[in-house]
């Protein structure tokens, strides 16, 4: 197989935007890439793109879209094949296609291996389009289940958005989780989905997970047009 050796030691962003393999491509140093954006599959071909996430270690803005198969797998999982820590990340942005799986323990495992980042951006994507969820509460993407019970520290993180939520109940409990491990966050932004309709009675459950230090803002959809939620008192 054909190897490409990349050496461009200016290069401050790089997207690479494919799946990942040491046999194919070669990095030489690259110490000012700050930004770096890669597909990771979250089980099963874990090994093609994580790679690239600890061999450029000094990026501080990292975007990752999180790709879950529609058919579960029993392979390695993302969390048993990365376990350092990435210091360096300020700014990370996590974009999941979770095709019906749960994303919960994926997410806290990241936020465990960055313990610097000071924002944080999870964009939801679930492309089931009302077909049946694909796994069961015995699918690999609950693994591990120990992370509902972990404590977590994020002593820099000050600003979270959720973008494209749908109310269902895994992601109202990551969100009531998340706020817990973040002792200094500042602002927190929830967006519902514009297909979505969000009852009163959720909206006022969000809120309550806030306390007063926290700016908690909740935009949902009406009439075609995006508003922000404000309690009735």
């Amino acid at each position: 197989m054909p190897m490409v050796d990349i050496f461009v030691p200016a290069l401050g962003t790089l997207r690479w935007v494919d799946f990942f393999r040491w046999t194919s491509v070669r990095f030489r140093a690259m110490p000012n890439v700050h930004t770096l954006a890669v597909f990771v599959m979250v089980y099963g071909y874990v090994s093609h793109s994580l790679p690239l996430l600890q061999y450029f270690t000094e990026a501080r803005d990292v975007r990752l879209s999180l790709i879950y198969p529609s058919i579960s797998s029993n392979d390695k999982l993302l969390v048993e094949a990365v376990k350092d820590e990435l210091p360096a990340i300020e700014i990370l942005f996590l974009r999941l296609l979770t095709e019906g799986h749960t994303f919960g323990p994926c997410v806290f495992h990241l936020l465990r291996m960055s313990p610097s980042i000071r924002e944080l951006k999870l964009q939801l994507e679930d492309h089931t389009e009302g077909r049946k969820v694909p796994c069961s509460s015995g699918c690999i993407c609950y693994k591990p289940r120990d992370w509902e019970t972990m404590n977590l520290r994020l002593v820099f993180l000050r600003k979270v958005e959720i973008n494209n939520l749908s109310g269902a109940e895994c992601q109202i409990y990551f969100v009531k989780r998340l706020l817990r491990w973040m002792p200094v966050l500042k602002t927190i932004t929830l967006s519902f989905d514009p297909s979505v309709t969000v009852s009163e009675e959720l909206s006022k459950e969000l809120l309550s997970f806030s306390t007063p230090e926290i700016c908690m803002e909740i935009y949902l959809h009406r009439d075609g047009a995006r508003v922000k939620y404000i309690a009735a008192n």
